[in-house]
C-alpha cells in the first residue's frame, strides 16, 4: 500500500533510479494510476520546502517540495523503509504555496 509519506525507489526512462517521497494523500494513491512525488536528495539547503530525512545512520536526504512531478504507481518499486511526519511533510507544502 502506498501512504503519503512513504520513501519508495522511482525507475524512471528519464530519471534513472532514484528515491522519492510520496505527497499524494493516503487515500487518493489507493486509488489512483499516478501519484505525485518530491526527490530525496543529500543536497540540504535547509530551505523551509524541505522535508528532512535519516535514511540510515549519519545519511541525511531532504525531499523537495519545490521539485514536486507526478509519476505512475507501476514505477514506484521498492519501499525504502522511511516514512515522513505527517506535520513536517504539511509546513513544507504551506511554504511552497507561500501560505501562512
Amino acid at each position: 500500500m502506498i501512504r503519503q509519506g512513504d520513501v519508495f525507489w522511482l525507475e524512471a526512462p528519464d530519471l534513472g533510479r532514484r528515491p522519492v517521497m510520496v505527497v499524494t494523500r493516503t487515500e487518493a494513491a489507493a486509488v489512483l494510476r499516478r501519484v505525485v512525488v518530491a526527490p530525496l536528495t543529500r543536497t540540504v539547503r535547509k530551505l523551509r520546502t524541505e522535508v528532512r530525512f535519516e535514511l540510515q545512520p549519519d545519511d541525511v536526504s531532504v525531499a523537495s517540495m519545490d521539485n514536486l512531478t507526478t509519476v505512475p504507481v507501476g514505477m514506484l518499486t521498492d519501499y525504502s523503509g522511511a516514512s515522513a511526519e505527517g506535520h513536517a511533510l504539511c509546513e513544507a507544502l504551506k511554504a511552497l504555496a507561500d501560505c501562512p
